[in-house]
């Protein structure tokens, strides 16, 4: 569905919920939570440890592949262990009013017909109902949400 704003711009409509690809990271499809409200994006990840490569500081971290069942708990197919470049750390306040630093890593979005760069940080998200969170900067103005749809962009995987 495309909508045109008062100035005459077309954006598609997302609901609230999204299949979403990480390319990069061989991730997808994910469900995630389009949440106008949250500033940053979050990818539930767990066992995080740091290393350097070629001077540049990373992160290892693993990622569940099946809902929210822990690595700790799940099958050895179901996590993935991921590597990427550690870009930073985004002080963070959560749902609960609590500030916290968390590591903030890039890589490609594909969301609908989409795909562009993003930045997540990774925290555990296993008290949430989806692993992923897309805040306002990764939408970025590229789609309307409307809170009473969801799978509008991606009907299917």
């Amino acid at each position: 569905m495309v909508e045109t704003t008062r100035r005459g711009v077309e954006r598609s409509v997302a609901g609230w919920r999204e299949w979403i690809h990480l390319p990069e990271l061989g991730l997808g499809p994910l469900v995630a939570k389009l949440d106008t409200g949250a500033r940053t994006s979050a990818l539930h990840a767990e066992d995080l440890s740091f290393f350097e490569r070629d001077g540049l500081r990373h992160v290892r971290f693993r990622v569940p592949l099946v809902g929210r069942r822990p690595c700790a708990l799940a099958q050895a197919e179901g996590c993935r262990t991921l590597e990427a470049p550690v870009r930073g750390y985004q002080r963070v306040r959560n749902s609960g009013g609590i500030d916290s630093d968390r590591v903030l890593i890039e890589t490609p979005c594909r969301l609908g017909p989409w795909t562009f760069p993003i930045q997540l940080t990774l925290v555990s998200r296993a008290r949430m109902q989806l692993p992923l969170l897309l805040g306002r900067r990764a939408l970025g103005g590229r789609v309307w949400v409307d809170s009473a749809r969801a799978f509008a962009l991606s009907p299917r995987r």
